[in-house]
Parts: C-alpha cells; structure tokens; sequence
C-alpha cells in the first residue's frame, strides 16, 4: 500500500520596512495554520502593519486558517492584510467567511 503525504507547508518572509511578504506554501489547515500565526505574531511584535499573503502556492484552507487571519485583524486593528495570487477555491473560503471587507485582493 502507498502512504500519500500532503505537500510540505512552508513560510518565507521579507521584510521592507513595516511591511512584510509572507509566501505561504502548502495547505493551511489545523496542522499548520499554528505556525503561520506565528509567524504573523512574531512580524506585529516587531512593528510590521502591512501584509501581503503569497498564496499561489496554497490549494486549501480550513477555519483554522481562516481564523489566524481573524485573530490578526482583531488584534491588531491597524493592520492591512492582501491576499496576492489566491487560487478561486482560497478567495472563496475567504469570502464566505465574510472577510472580503477586511482584506485586498491582490
């Protein structure tokens, strides 16, 4: 029998001032949605403001990504979070989560 393993998830960052590109990589679900609240955590605590999210490379997200965005935005209400390159069925879980008031697509 073969044991399929789902894609690798990582996360690259670049920092340019108060903004950061944060390149995800994988799906985004209860598995790994901790460390990209992370590392969101760890770029407010050093005074980043504005986000951009490189999803190209996501082909799924769960609540639990859904609600690291969440926390984000309520925690930190000066926040600016887009969404670059977010593959339909992505901006659609967004969307249904009723967050396309709160983010730019990119």
């Amino acid at each position: 029998m073969r044991t399929i393993s789902p894609p690798p998830f990582l996360v690259s960052i670049d920092v340019n001032g108060d903004q950061a590109l944060v390149q995800v990589a994988g799906d985004i679900d209860l598995a790994t949605a901790p460390s990209l609240t992370e590392a969101l955590t760890q770029l407010t605590r050093h005074g980043i403001r504005r986000f951009t999210l490189g999803l190209a490379d996501v082909g799924f997200v769960d609540s639990s990504g859904i609600r690291c965005i969440v926390r984000l935005l309520l925690e930190h209400p000066d926040v600016h979070v887009g969404l670059a390159e977010a593959r339909p069925q992505v901006q659609r879980a967004f969307s249904l989560s009723g967050l396309d008031d709160h983010l730019t697509y990119l």
